[in-house]
Order: structure tokens, then C-alpha cells, then sequence
């Protein structure tokens, strides 16, 4: 009789513990394309995140509204959550404008989007190094919660 009860217990366990794990639900919005944006004093910060096999492509573009200034040097660097931080160099500063977007060719692969934390842009005029953060926010309807 005991062995029975304990089966039965058993089996109880074993059925909740099933159709627990069948209704949780899983957010995948985040493995899902999305538009990210921000926006600082200087910098105006867009990084598009786009469908490519198990992961997401990361596009990252930008503009300046700086005026009247060479800039010499400008790296962006965009941080995630628990990795390694991607810097991406501008090849030809000086021929960046204020109001012309950027798009830079190298792209990153990230499984999710939400893991993006923000984008520092550093830069340099002359012997000054100034370097800003931007916090980048979902912009796009395609990463929107369900």
C-alpha cells in the first residue's frame, strides 16, 4: 500500500511538473528584428537589428550635429550585457558632416537585442578627446511586447 501511494505521488509530481513547463511562456521578442535609438548632445544613434539564421545582425548608423569642427577621430562603441564591447572606428573622419548619417559596414551578430545597454561615441577636435553616451531605446514596432 505505501509503495503504491508513493508511485501515485510520483506520478502526480511528474504530470505537474509537465504541464508546468508547457505553459510557461517564452519571450522571444528580443531574438526578434528591432529598430534601437538615442540620442545625446551631439550624436543621434541608430542601430537596426536584422533577421540572419539563429541570430540578429547589428546595424549601426549614426549622426553628428557638431558644425564649424574637423573631427579627427570618432569610434563608436556599442556595450551589451555580459559581452565584450564592439568598437567601431570611422575610417575617414574628417569628411563626416553635420546631419549626414553614417552607416558602418562592419556589423555585429547578437542573439538578442535587449542585451543592448548603449552606445558611446568618442571622438576628437584638434587636442580635445570628448566622448558621450548614448542610452538607445526600442523604436520599432517589430520588437514591441505581444
Amino acid at each position: 500500500m505505501r509503495k503504491q501511494i508513493i508511485i501515485l505521488m510520483l506520478a502526480l509530481t511528474t504530470a505537474v511538473t509537465g504541464l508546468t513547463a508547457c505553459t510557461k511562456k517564452i519571450d522571444k521578442t528580443g531574438a526578434s528584428p528591432a529598430v534601437l535609438e538615442g540620442q545625446s548632445e551631439h550624436w543621434r544613434v541608430k542601430i537596426q537589428y536584422a533577421a540572419n539564421g539563429d541570430a540578429l545582425d547589428e546595424i549601426l548608423s549614426m549622426q553628428t550635429t557638431i558644425t564649424e569642427q574637423t573631427m579627427e577621430e570618432v569610434t563608436a562603441t556599442i556595450y551589451h550585457k555580459d559581452q565584450e564591447p564592439k568598437a567601431l572606428p570611422v575610417t575617414e573622419p574628417s569628411l563626416f558632416r553635420s546631419g549626414q548619417p553614417l552607416t558602418f559596414v562592419d556589423k555585429g551578430a547578437v542573439k538578442n537585442w535587449k542585451d543592448t545597454e548603449q552606445v558611446a561615441v568618442e571622438w576628437k577636435i584638434g587636442e580635445t578627446r570628448i566622448k558621450e553616451y548614448v542610452t538607445v531605446e526600442n523604436k520599432s514596432a517589430a520588437g514591441a511586447p505581444k
